[in-house]
């Protein structure tokens, strides 16, 4: 949980502060391992907390489209 409040920060900065949206992606796409990670980690101890981290997961793999598009874009 800390790693990926660590990522978001991260990708903020990245994106919006350095603007260095390549980099930008990679974080993401490290940021959603990580919740991968979680909700393999959550799976044992209760179903219904792992299914709840599939629309992060989605969110996020929505956000590194939007960053790939800015990318391309510019």
């Amino acid at each position: 949980f800390l790693a990926q409040m660590v990522l978001n920060a991260l990708w903020s900065y990245v994106f919006f502060g350095a603007h260095m949206i390549g980099w930008a992606l990679v974080v993401l796409i490290a940021l959603i391992f990580v919740a991968t990670l979680m909700m393999r980690a959550f799976r044992p101890f209760s179903k219904w907390a792992s299914y709840l981290v599939w629309p992060y997961i989605i969110w996020m793999i929505f956000a590194a489209y939007l960053n790939i598009a800015f990318i391309w874009l510019n």
